[in-house]
C-alpha cells in the first residue's frame, strides 16, 4: 500500500492552496470561486493542474478526477487486479488514515474555490473490471 499513500500525496497536493502543502503550481490557480466542482474541474488552468499529475501514473493504476455533484472523486483504477478478494480491506483503511488529515484539507481548501456547503473528496478504488473495492470520503467539517 506504499504505491496507494505515494498516489495520495501525489494528486490531493494540487488541489490546495494555502500552508506546508503550497506547490509552484498551485500559485497558478485563478482566484475565483465555482458553483461545483464540475465547474472547478472544467476551468483550463485547474484542468491542466490535474492533467499533469494524472500523467505521473504508472502501469498498475490508473487515476480519474472527476466531479459528482459537489464531490471532487478521486478514482484509482488497479488495472492488474480482477479479484476483490486480492486487496484486503484492512490495507485501504490504514493508507485512508494515512492521508485523512490531507484529504480533509483539501475539502477544506476546495470550499474556498467553490460556493457550496456540501463539499467533499472521495478516493475510490476500482478492480480492473470496475468494481468498487473501497471508498473513502472527506468531509471539510471534519476538521
Amino acid at each position: 500500500m506504499d504505491k496507494l499513500n505515494s498516489l495520495y500525496e501525489t494528486f490531493f497536493i494540487v488541489s490546495l492552496n494555502e500552508g506546508e502543502e503550497k506547490t509552484e503550481q498551485s500559485s497558478s490557480l485563478p482566484e475565483k470561486s465555482y458553483a461545483s466542482v464540475e465547474e472547478y474541474l472544467a476551468d483550463p488552468i485547474v484542468e491542466g493542474l490535474f492533467e499533469e499529475s494524472i500523467n505521473k501514473n504508472d502501469d498498475d493504476i490508473s487515476l480519474e478526477i472527476k466531479a459528482e455533484g459537489n464531490t471532487l472523486v478521486y478514482e484509482y483504477t488497479y488495472l492488474k487486479v480482477h479479484d476483490k478478494d486480492y486487496i484486503k480491506k484492512e490495507s485501504f483503511d490504514s493508507a485512508t488514515e494515512n492521508m485523512r488529515e490531507s484529504m480533509t484539507n483539501l475539502a477544506v481548501s476546495l470550499r474556498d474555490y467553490i460556493k457550496a456547503d456540501d463539499v467533499c473528496v472521495v478516493a475510490r478504488h476500482l478492480s480492473a473490471d470496475g468494481e468498487i473495492l473501497y471508498e473513502a470520503e472527506f468531509k471539510a467539517d471534519a476538521e
